[in-house]
C-alpha cells in the first residue's frame, strides 16, 4: 500500500468496494431466482394437476354423456359425447405440453396418451352401437367393461405421471415463506456487510492518511519551535513526496538560520565595536579635543557621527530582533513611575527635538506600573523619535500616561502627516517603511517598531496605532497595571 500514490488508493478502495456489492448482487439475483424458480415450480405442479384431473373429467363426463344417451336417446346427450370426443386429444396434447420437461418414465406419459386415445375410440364405438339399434346389444356390456378399464388404466396412468407435481403441491407454504424469508435476509445482511466493510475500509484508508498528515503537522510546530523533526515519512505517495520536501526545506532553513547567526555574530562583533570607536571619535573630534575644525569640516563630522548613529542603532536593532526570534529577552520586571519613564525618555531625544524645533509635553498623574524600566524607555524613546521626525517644526509632541481598568496606557500623539488608513496594519512590520524616501530624508531602518511590538508583547501587553492622514497619529501601548496578568519572571 505504501508504494500506491493517493489516487491509486482510491480506486483500489473503490475496486474493493464494488467487488464487494458485485458478490453481494450475484448472491441475490441467484437466490430471487431460486425463489422465483419454486414459486413457478409449485404454480406448475398444480396447473399439471388441474389438467390432469380436468382429462379425467372429460373422460368420465364422456362415459356419464353415454349412459344417459344409452336410456334417453337424447340429442343433447349425444352432441355432448361428440364435444367430449373432441375435447379429450385437446385436454392429453395440453397435458403433454406441461410435461415436456418431464423428468419420470417417459413411457407412463406415452401410456396416458394412448389410454386417452383408446377411451374415446371406445365411446365412439359404443355410441355407434347405440345408433345401430338392439342388434349391437349383446355387445354393451363388453364394452362398458373396456371403457372401465380404460377408466381405471387412464386414472392410474394419471396418478403416475403427476405424482412428483403432487408431492410438489402437497408441500406446506412454509417453503416458499423460508425462501422468501431467505431473500429477506439475504438483502438485509448484504446491506449491514456493505456498511461495515464501507466504514471499515473508509477508515483505513482515512486512518493512515491522517496520522501522516498528523506527522507532517507536528513537523511544522517542530520547526517553529525549533526541535528535531520526527523521522521522514516512508512510501511513494503524494503525503511522503510532500513530507521529503518538508524535510528538504527544514535543512535549508537550518542552513539560513546558521547563516542568519553569523551574521548577527558579525554584527555583533565586527561592527558594533568598530561603529561606537567611530561614534566616540567623531564625538571628541566635533568638542575640539584633537583642535579646533572649521565650519565645513565640523558639519562634515556631526553628518559622519549622524550615520555612524543609525548603523548602531540599526545593529541594535537587529540584535533585538535576533534575540526576540529566540527567545532570549531577559525582562527585568519592577514597580517603575511613569514619572521616570517619561523623564528619561524625554532626556534620550531632547538634543532631537530641538534641532527638529518640536516641543514635547508630557502628563503622567505619578502612575507607576510593573515593567523592564531599560525596555520601556527603549520603546517610548522609539515612538517619540519618529513622532518628532514626522512632525512640522513648532509643533508639540503629547506623551501621556493614563489608568484604566487592568491596564496602564501610554500614549504619543503628534501633529504630523499622519498615515493613512490602508497603511495603518503595516506600520509594526519589519523593515517598513510608508515611503521608499523616510529611510533617506528622516533615517530609520524600519526596524524600531516591530522592536517596540517585541518588547510590549514580552510584557504581555498591546501596541497599535490610530491616525487619520493629514490630522497627526497616535501611537498607543498597554500593559498590565500593578497586581494585573504580568507576574515577575
Amino acid at each position: 500500500m505504501l508504494n500506491l500514490n493517493l489516487s491509486q488508493k482510491g480506486l483500489l478502495l473503490i475496486g474493493v468496494l464494488l467487488a464487494i456489492e458485485l458478490i453481494f448482487v450475484s448472491t441475490l439475483t441467484t437466490l430471487l431466482n431460486q425463489a422465483e424458480y419454486e414459486i413457478w415450480k409449485e404454480a406448475h405442479a398444480k396447473t399439471v394437476i388441474a389438467k390432469a384431473d380436468e382429462t379425467l373429467n372429460v373422460i368420465q363426463g364422456g362415459i356419464v354423456a353415454l349412459v344417459s344417451y344409452r336410456m334417453s336417446r337424447n340429442p343433447a346427450a349425444a352432441a355432448r359425447i361428440d364435444a367430449i370426443i373432441g375435447q379429450a386429444p385437446e385436454e392429453v396434447h395440453s397435458l403433454e405440453l406441461l410435461l415436456k420437461d418431464y423428468s419420470g418414465d417417459k413411457s407412463d406419459l406415452r401410456g396416458v396418451i394412448a389410454t386417452t386415445d383408446r377411451a374415446v375410440d371406445l365411446i365412439k364405438s359404443y355410441k355407434s352401437f347405440i345408433d345401430e339399434g338392439e342388434q349391437a346389444v349383446f355387445r354393451e356390456s363388453e364394452i362398458l367393461a373396456e371403457i372401465d378399464r380404460s377408466f381405471e388404466q387412464l386414472t392410474q396412468g394419471l396418478q403416475s405421471v403427476t405424482k412428483i407435481e403432487r408431492e410438489i403441491a402437497a408441500q406446506p407454504p412454509a417453503s416458499e415463506a423460508r425462501s422468501r424469508l431467505l431473500v429477506k435476509y439475504a438483502l438485509l445482511s448484504g446491506v449491514a456487510i456493505n456498511i461495515v466493510l464501507a466504514v471499515i475500509l473508509g477508515l483505513s484508508f482515512t486512518k493512515g492518511i491522517v496520522k501522516r498528515l498528523s506527522i507532517m503537522i507536528d513537523n511544522t510546530q517542530q520547526l517553529a519551535a525549533g526541535k528535531p523533526l520526527n523521522e521522514p515519512l516512508t512510501g511513494s505517495d503524494e503525503i511522503t513526496r510532500l513530507d521529503r520536501t518538508f524535510h528538504e526545506m527544514a535543512d535549508g532553513l537550518k542552513e539560513v538560520d546558521r547563516w542568519k547567526r553569523e551574521f548577527f555574530a558579525m554584527v555583533t562583533h565586527d561592527l558594533r565595536s568598530p561603529l561606537s570607536a567611530i561614534s566616540g571619535a567623531l564625538a571628541l573630534m566635533i568638542k575640539g579635543v584633537h583642535g579646533e575644525l572649521s565650519d565645513k569640516n565640523l558639519e562634515t563630522c556631526r553628518r559622519a557621527q549622524r550615520g555612524a548613529a543609525r548603523l548602531l542603532a540599526l545593529a541594535n536593532d537587529l540584535l533585538d530582533i535576533e534575540k526576540m526570534e529566540a527567545g532570549k529577552w531577559e525582562l527585568v520586571l519592577d514597580t517603575v513611575s511613569a514619572q521616570e519613564l517619561f523623564q528619561q525618555s524625554i532626556e534620550s531625544i531632547q538634543t532631537l527635538a530641538q534641532q527638529s524645533n518640536v516641543n514635547v509635553e508630557s502628563q503622567h498623574n505619578q502612575i507607576e506600573l510593573f515593567a523592564d524600566k531599560k525596555r520601556l524607555v527603549q520603546v517610548i524613546v522609539n515612538l517619540l523619535s519618529n513622532a518628532i521626525k514626522f512632525s512640522p517644526g513648532n509643533s508639540t509632541v503629547t506623551l501621556t500616561a493614563t489608568e484604566t481598568p487592568g491596564w496602564i496606557e501610554i500614549t504619543v500623539s503628534d501633529q504630523g502627516r499622519g498615515i493613512p488608513k490602508s497603511d495603518l496594519d503595516k506600520v509594526f512590520n519589519r523593515f517598513e517603511q510608508l515611503k521608499a524616501t523616510d529611510a533617506i530624508v528622516k533615517g530609520g531602518s524600519g526596524l524600531g517598531l516591530a522592536v517596540c511590538r517585541g518588547i510590549i508583547e514580552e510584557h504581555k501587553g498591546k501596541i497599535g496605532v490610530d491616525s487619520e492622514e493629514g490630522k497627526g497619529s497616535t501611537f498607543w501601548v498597554r500593559v498590565p497595571a500593578l497586581g494585573g496578568a504580568l507576574q515577575k519572571h
